[in-house]
């Protein structure tokens, strides 16, 4: 019996919870930080205005993983470069109707704008 390999193993383990408990630790912290962040009015009313763009964004994005086709894949299919796709993902633009309504297109989705 080889006990290196076991060894081996074990720091494995060891070491993948060891960063998984850090990275739940990180999301606490996180989740704390916006909590309290959120008490401000200011920051509240800022995030309440952008709410919508990042909920447009997580929605696409997801859409996107879904099918299994990366932001390269689906620049390809509306006309774009990787960066534009990889910018608008991050939320550092401001895309056009047109090229939301590509992406959704390429997504086998439909871009659907409602206002109340």
């Amino acid at each position: 019996m080889n006990y290196a390999n076991i060894t081996v193993d074990i720091t494995v383990t060891i070491d993948s919870i060891s960063h998984i408990c850090d990275i739940v630790v990180t999301m606490k912290d996180l989740q704390e930080l916006k909590r309290d962040l959120l008490k401000n009015k200011d920051v509240k009313s800022e995030y309440d205005r952008l709410e919508p763009q990042y909920e447009l964004i997580k929605q696409l994005i997801s859409a996107r993983i879904n099918k299994r086709i990366t932001q390269a894949e689906i620049a390809k299919k509306i006309g774009t470069g990787q960066s534009a796709v990889s910018r608008f993902e991050s939320g550092d633009c401001n895309p056009s109707f047109e090229f939301l309504t590509r992406v959704a297109t390429a997504l086998d989705k439909k871009l659907v704008v409602c206002v109340e």
